[in-house]
């Protein structure tokens, strides 16, 4: 696996949220997510708090090994050739190599290396920044259109750090393309369902969205700190929604379905199933939890139909 899906892996078995761990760690939150996705270098320190934290090794971090827990005792691990070697160093310059110490100049060239390979990184990274600054401010400007609609405090919060994130995001690699590619919007079993919801909403003259961020149609009520509300975003932004269904003149959301899948059985899904259900309650959104196509998805799109006449929106 890659540095990125170790530590995600590392977080996850832990059952831990970015926030926690980043709370831990004494960072934000964004950091954590942008070592994640690969888009941030990981510096000397937060390598070792890695490691400290999960009771693992630098190397399984870096993907250098497969274990773990590796045994570090070099005098078990040298076969008898590499012993001899060791001895011959030893009779041609005349001094005894303890095994402990071998250990220690073997870990202290290899911190030596992480300290310059951050530093050239470092570098890379700063070169790159300032040939992006026109798409930086350009994307700076359509954050700030998105903000015209959000609470005055949510606005500073935000402000506060989107430019290291934004920075962040637009990196290069060497060879000056950006690391993205197309794939499919829905899964196979979600977009049977939806060749099934398409005909349905159309029939009651509704309109249908799927993979819409939960964050884009629910905001934080007003009256909170700076702290609160930024929290409370942080809980929900990265979250989505299967199908989100829409009154057609104003894409007023009217309620949302979520599949049910094989992916949502773990411990961990079902608590944040819990809590994506208490958010929609919060904000007076009917949220229809379908488990299989079969489910009688008719009277629930009737159901949305009859509360979209009776309100007046």
């Amino acid at each position: 696996m890659k540095f990125n899906e170790i530590i995600k892996a590392l977080r996850e078995d832990a059952d831990l949220t970015q926030s926690e761990l980043a709370k831990e760690f004494n960072v934000n939150q964004i950091t954590i997510s942008q070592y994640e996705r690969g888009t941030r270098q990981i510096s000397l320190d937060m390598l070792i708090n890695y490691a400290k934290k999960f009771n693992v090794s630098t190397d399984y971090i870096l993907g250098l090994t497969k274990n773990p827990t590796p045994n570090y005792d070099i005098k078990n691990q040298l076969n008898i050739s590499g012993q001899n070697k060791i001895h011959k160093i030893e009779m041609k310059w005349g001094i005894k190599m303890n095994y402990q110490e071998v250990c220690y100049i073997i870990f202290g060239i290899c911190m030596i290396l992480s300290v310059i390979f951050s530093i050239l990184t470092k570098y890379i990274e700063n070169k790159n920044k300032k040939q992006h600054k026109e798409e930086i401010d350009k994307l700076q400007h359509t954050i700030d259109e998105i903000l015209d609609e959000e609470p005055e405090e949510v606005k500073e919060l935000v402000n506060e750090t989107t430019q290291q994130s934004i920075i962040e995001d637009t990196k290069i690699d060497e060879i000056g393309t950006l690391p993205y590619q197309r794939k499919m919007l829905l899964t196979s079993y979600e977009y049977k369902l939806y060749k099934l919801l398409k005909p349905l909403a159309d029939k009651n003259n509704l309109h249908i969205m799927s993979k819409v961020r939960i964050i884009d149609f629910i905001s934080v009520k007003r009256g909170m700190t700076k702290n609160e509300a930024y929290s409370y975003i942080c809980k929900i932004k990265q979250s989505h929604i299967d199908f989100l269904i829409c009154n057609p003149e104003n894409l007023y959301p009217l309620a949302a379905i979520e599949l049910d899948d094989n992916t949502h059985q773990s411990i961990k899904a079902q608590n944040r199933d819990k809590f994506k259900d208490e958010v929609f309650k919060s904000a007076g959104i009917k949220l229809y939890r379908v488990k299989s196509i079969s489910e009688d998805l008719e009277k629930i799109m009737n159901e949305i139909s009859t509360f979209n006449k009776k309100s007046n929106f």
